[in-house]
């Protein structure tokens, strides 16, 4: 079981010195970790439109495109799957 506090403090420390990082990368993986929280796992089977109202983040294309940059940034580990429900997102240890 991950100590959630903790995962929020190391993303906070490392997204603080990462220029790329934006709002809405911050607002999105909060998004992952609400979700998260829910099961006690670092796997998720993301349902986007649950994320994206989370988030704030009106547009899939946007969606989309950060979940891909946190992936790059090496924040979660992201599978995408076209076919509903296969979709894979997991929250990498940042600690």
């Amino acid at each position: 079981m991950m100590d959630w506090g903790l995962c929020v403090s190391a993303f906070y420390q490392r997204a603080g010195s990462d220029q790329r990082i934006g709002p809405v990368h911050i607002a999105l993986y909060f998004a992952l970790l609400h979700e998260a929280g829910k099961t006690g796992l670092n796997l998720l089977l993301p349902v986007r439109e649950n994320l994206m109202a989370l988030a704030k983040i009106r547009s899939t294309a946007t969606y989309h495109k950060v979940l891909r940059e946190l992936h790059l940034y090496g924040y979660i580990e992201y599978r995408p799957n076209f076919r509903k429900g296969l979709t894979r997102i997991i929250l990498v240890d940042l600690l």
